[in-house]
């Protein structure tokens, strides 16, 4: 991969303003509601089509540090230690292309990703009639699990 790859994707404007910012408030309660608005859709840049459709847009213009960031979210690491691994990882090979890091752009990558699937869900879901989900607390288990 090349350090000097972008990424971008877009998401539509219900995914991005109902989902991730309506949910993200519910669960700050120390944000004002006015700031937390302004501070969830700023990652997102409106765009609009020729049939006039809105939907939000997300570009990274290094998509090793994105990639990198979900990895790192993946397998269970906070925010925190995810910025103090990339820094490692930035140390310890060398590479200066990773470019800054903070826990804030680590929340955003977040963000985006969150988004980007939700759309991947809609879709999936849009042509089809019917589907059900299971919710299971097995006997055996220590944590229930949803399945769709």
């Amino acid at each position: 991969m090349k350090a000097k790859e972008s990424i971008s994707f877009t998401i539509s404007k219900s995914i991005v303003e109902v989902v991730i910012h309506q949910l993200l408030l519910k669960f700050d309660p120390n944000e004002d509601e006015d700031n937390e608005m302004t501070s969830n859709l700023e990652i997102f840049s409106g765009i609009s089509n020729e049939e006039g459709v809105e939907y939000y847009g997300v570009s990274w213009s290094n998509k090793l540090l994105f990639k990198l960031i979900v990895s790192y979210i993946s397998v269970g690491v906070s925010f925190r230690q995810c910025t103090q691994l990339l820094h490692e990882t930035k140390e310890t090979t060398g590479l200066d292309c990773i470019g800054n890091i903070s826990v804030g752009k680590v929340i955003q990558v977040v963000r985006n990703t969150c988004g980007f699937n939700f759309e991947i869900i809609k879709n999936v879901l849009h042509d089809v009639w019917a589907f059900s989900i299971a919710m299971d607390g097995g006997t055996k288990a220590t944590v229930p699990y949803l399945d769709v």
